[in-house]
């Protein structure tokens, strides 16, 4: 996948140059809250969350996955999936851009479009597209 490929080349970069490069769920600083807590603040924090939720195995119990994916934040699945759909709805080209804008302005989470359902969606054809 691209998005990580490009995450962990901009995070040794930055570690090579004296910063502390991308936070890790496992590494020693926090991702910064977003305005609820959850979802994180920048995007390049979420995509990293969802990495390693995905190294997990299918067995692994979700709340388990996600406590080491986002330590200190609790697990609300209909938030989970909502935006995970988000982060799953972007083309790679436009993750990589996100996660390599790293904390900054351009990588804000907030800067994913929400999906919504269009009017066609509400008669009976349901399709998710960006607002």
């Amino acid at each position: 996948h691209r998005a990580s490929n490009i995450r962990l080349s901009v995070q040794a970069g930055a570690e090579s140059a004296g910063g502390t490069g991308s936070t890790t769920a496992s590494g020693p600083h926090r991702a910064p809250k977003g305005p609820n807590g959850w979802p994180l603040m920048y995007v390049s924090d979420m995509a990293n969350g969802f990495e390693v939720m995905d190294s997990f195995p299918r067995t692994t119990p979700q709340s388990v996955a996600f406590g080491t994916a986002f330590p200190g934040h609790r697990l609300v699945g209909s938030t989970y999936r909502e935006n995970r759909r988000r982060w799953n709805a972007l083309s790679d080209e436009t993750k990589d851009a996100l996660v390599v804008a790293g904390r900054s302005v351009e990588g804000l989470w907030s800067s994913v479009p929400a999906l919504r359902r269009t009017a066609k969606a509400l008669q009976g054809n349901i399709e998710d597209v960006f607002m």
